[in-house]
């Protein structure tokens, strides 16, 4: 969950129908507005962590990360 939107995050994005839950769950923790995660396996909360705006934008700043749906298309 990321500031209280829940994201799956499937176990393999080489499937085109599962590639668009990746883009959406890295579009979110890129975001300067995520300050607050909390993960989640089997149901159960695992974890909790918190960061700043400022910290998320250097580490995130012009990064991309694509699902392995398109690694095929991009080098190409």
């Amino acid at each position: 969950m990321i500031d209280d939107s829940v994201y799956l995050v499937p176990e393999t994005t080489k499937l085109l129908n599962r590639s668009g839950y990746w883009i959406n769950f890295f579009d979110a923790v890129k975001s300067p507005a995520a300050t607050s995660f909390t993960v989640y396996a089997n149901g159960k909360e695992l974890a909790q962590f918190k960061a700043s705006a400022k910290n998320i934008n250097k580490a995130f700043n012009g990064a991309k990360c694509a699902p392995m749906a398109d690694w095929e298309v991009m080098t190409m």
